[in-house]
């Protein structure tokens, strides 16, 4: 599966995700996400309490989805 900034054409060029390729963004400490679906909210975190947000990005319930799946 592509990255998640590529999925969501996501420009925040400084986000760690981009230099992390081992991990997906949800394990990823000090991301600078964009819920790029209707709630639109940018969430600077530490993982720990970071996963409720996640799980309202598209990416990683397509993610999730394709993961159960196999």
């Amino acid at each position: 599966m592509e990255k998640c900034y590529e999925f969501l054409c996501c420009e925040e060029m400084d986000c760690v995700r981009r230099t992390v390729d081992d991990q997906q963004c949800w394990e990823i400490e000090g991301t600078s996400c964009y819920d790029h679906s209707d709630m639109f909210v940018q969430y600077r975190a530490l993982v720990e309490g970071k996963i409720d947000a996640c799980t309202k990005c598209n990416y990683y319930k397509i993610y999730n989805n394709e993961a159960k799946e196999t």
